[in-house]
């Protein structure tokens, strides 16, 4: 059986509510980024831009992302 081709997606990583939620998530990106992951700001509709509401996504593989997690090593 072959292994499927690792492909890099954005995957969700974290999601920060509140007044503060951007900063906190650009101070997560911030902390992605010394870690050598690409990271941004990801809003799905317009009203997510609005909304208080923030997602962070990062730039990896299934394999990259676990690993960053900590749930691989």
């Amino acid at each position: 059986m072959t292994k499927k081709k690792q492909v890099r997606r954005w995957r969700i990583w974290d999601c920060f509510e509140g007044p503060d939620s951007l900063k906190d998530a650009e101070d997560a990106i911030q902390i992605l980024k010394a870690r050598g992951v690409k990271a941004k700001v990801w809003a799905p509709l317009p009203q997510h831009k609005t909304s208080g509401h923030t997602h962070v996504v990062v730039l990896a593989t299934w394999d990259e992302y676990l690993e960053l997690a900590g749930l691989r090593v």
